[in-house]
């Protein structure tokens, strides 16, 4: 399988990346702030259970480990936060696993 681990250009902001997570999931973005909905949109769109009541960080934190990316206190998220670069960490993930899903479906192993 080839290497899906392409170059990625960060989202600058929460907002471009929470616009980013509905446009990779081809989910309606309900113009709302934070990133709550964007993360359980990724969420239903990688099939990844996770807990509709924690707090963002902890949803990040789930779709993180499914994923296989890193989900680290200080850098991911902050309390219950998920910071721009967790976002990025989780758009970046999802692109490369939506990439390898796609790969896989026209055939290609």
């Amino acid at each position: 399988m080839p290497d899906f681990n392409l170059q990625f250009n960060p989202a600058t902001s929460l907002d471009e990346a929470s616009s980013r997570m509905f446009a990779l999931t081809a989910s309606s973005d309900p113009g709302t702030r934070g990133p709550r909905r964007s993360l359980h949109a990724l969420a239903r769109a990688l099939k990844v259970e996770v807990d509709s009541n924690a707090v963002v960080a902890v949803v990040g934190g789930q779709i993180a480990a499914a994923l296989g990316v890193d989900w680290r206190l200080g850098r991911e998220y902050v309390g219950y936060r998920v910071t721009l670069r967790g976002m990025n960490a989780l758009l970046h993930g999802a692109s490369v696993n939506f990439a390898q899903a796609l790969y896989l479906a026209r055939g290609n192993h």
